[in-house]
């Protein structure tokens, strides 16, 4: 201890100079390994796990936002099953069938007058005849509709019947029909289109509707009559082959033609029923204008016969429906019923007279029509 109370220890013991740098005490070995061994374990473990944290996060944002589909990749092909053709859905329209062209036709309600005009075909005298052709006045008929462009597609349609296109006159006639669902005309040749397609349904159902507009047009009933015996209607189609001998302004070209029928019609159904229809003329033929006896023409003192006086009723029946029609404006009936009285009394001044007005009237209202 020295004097101040330090303890003293021994002097540092100085080992001599040799003139090197003093080298550092050497570390453990045993510390170096531990540390190589740590880093050995981070690389191993700390590098994957960091790798699959980055894995799982693009995955959780590849389930968040969908990916694009590459540019070059083509479109998908739609199931036919699952997704309908887009065809389906710019398809035009189709085609209105013969019932729906002639809807407008008041056909049902005209049965009737239809079924009696036919049992009436028989009888010699015409009253019956033209009573039952009375039921049609009552007959609400569609409007006027579009006659030119009803006309234009009636001509389209003659011109595909001379060359047998038939179904190309079938289409025609349609349309003539939804133009202007009163044009008569277009009716009769429609139901002779169908009749020569082989569509004896609906010759039938156009050959009445044409009749309903134009119940004396002899062409109408002719067409009728071929598709009732195509049907089997023997009666009945045979009553319609002797209506158009009877309503035709030319009886005696009109008889040759229904003995024509009766040797080379179209199928053995039609000779078969035209050549029964060429046996009963005779029953009608004291009715007609041509088949009338001279005597009952000529006039003499005595009182006038039966069938002089049977005649003057149908030309004044015929006569109080030709003015009904004049006066609710159907000109086709009125004409038609003058056209009628002049046959059988070609030197009627007043028949005569009604039939120029009712062309008259019929020609302004129908220049009158705007086509816009």
């Amino acid at each position: 201890m020295t004097e101040s109370g330090r303890m003293v220890g021994p002097e540092p013991v100085v080992p001599p100079s040799t003139g090197k740098p003093a080298r550092p005490p050497k570390k453990s070995k045993m510390g170096i390994w531990i540390i190589l061994l740590l880093v050995v374990l981070y690389v191993m473990f700390g590098r994957d796990k960091t790798d699959s944290s980055h894995t799982d996060a693009a995955k959780a944002q590849a389930e968040e936002t969908p990916a694009a589909a590459p540019a070059a990749l083509e479109p998908a092909t739609p199931d036919p099953a699952s997704a309908a053709p887009e065809a389906a859905v710019t398809e035009a329209p189709a085609p209105q069938t013969v019932s729906e062209v002639l809807s407008a036709i008041p056909v049902e309600a005209a049965q009737p007058s239809l079924a009696a005009m036919l049992a009436a075909a028989r009888q010699p005298d015409l009253a019956p005849l033209l009573h039952a052709r009375k039921g049609f006045l009552q007959l609400q008929l569609p409007a006027q509709g579009d006659s030119a462009a009803a006309r234009a597609a009636n001509k389209e349609g003659v011109e595909a019947l001379q060359v047998q296109t038939y179904g190309d006159a079938v289409e025609s006639f349609k349309k003539a029909l939804l133009a202007d669902p009163r044009d008569q005309e277009a009716a009769t040749n429609l139901a002779y289109a169908l009749y020569k397609q082989g569509n004896f349904t609906d010759a039938r159902l156009a050959a009445m509707a044409a009749l309903v507009l134009g119940p004396e047009q002899p062409v109408a009933w002719g067409n009728l009559a071929q598709a009732l015996a195509e049907h089997g209607e023997t009666d009945n189609a045979a009553s319609a082959f002797l209506l158009a001998v009877r309503l035709s302004p030319d009886q005696a070209k009109a008889r040759d033609a229904l003995r024509t029928m009766a040797q080379a019609g179209p199928s053995l159904a039609v000779r078969d029923v035209a050549g029964k229809a060429v046996a009963m003329m005779t029953e009608a033929a004291p009715a007609d204008p041509e088949a009338r006896p001279p005597a009952a023409r000529v006039p003499v003192p005595s009182p006038a016969p039966a069938s002089q006086i049977r005649d003057n009723s149908v030309v004044n029946g015929l006569m109080d429906d030709a003015e009904a029609c004049s006066s609710a404006r159907k000109y086709d009936c009125a004409i038609s019923n003058a056209k009628a009285v002049l046959r059988l009394d070609p030197q009627h001044a007043r028949a005569r007279a009604l039939q120029r007005q009712a062309e008259t009237e019929q020609k302004r209202a129908l220049d009158s029509i705007t086509i816009e």
